[in-house]
């Protein structure tokens, strides 16, 4: 019941994150910086997106959104509806954005 409470507090403490990412949506459901010319450093984007995996299997899901958004400032798009391990996240699917983040560390795709 305490985890229930507190995985609710969470949800509702990272609810301003998932507003701001659908504030953003594009016409084709995409999530994309609002920024122009946002250049990817695809070595940055590795560490980020590593950092999130881990900050999803720790239960650390503000910091995951957190990352997610910098993500998203940095210029990637995530469909928000897809079942991709952002989406999921960005949806509060923690059990299943918990299991993609799993998956993601073991086959190496960070």
């Amino acid at each position: 019941m305490a985890e229930d409470a507190a995985r609710n507090a969470r949800t509702v403490q990272s609810a301003q994150t998932v507003q701001t990412a659908q504030n953003t949506q594009l016409g084709n459901r995409c999530v994309q910086s609002v920024s122009t010319g946002a250049a990817v450093n695809t070595g940055a984007a590795v560490n980020l997106n590593y950092q999130m995996c881990k900050a999803i299997l720790e239960g650390n899901y503000d910091e995951a959104l957190r990352i997610i958004s910098e993500r998203i400032e940095r210029g990637e798009r995530f469909r928000i509806y897809s079942d991709t391990l952002e989406a999921r996240a960005l949806q509060g699917d923690w059990e299943m954005a918990r299991s993609l983040a799993r998956h993601r560390l073991n086959d190496g795709f960070y």
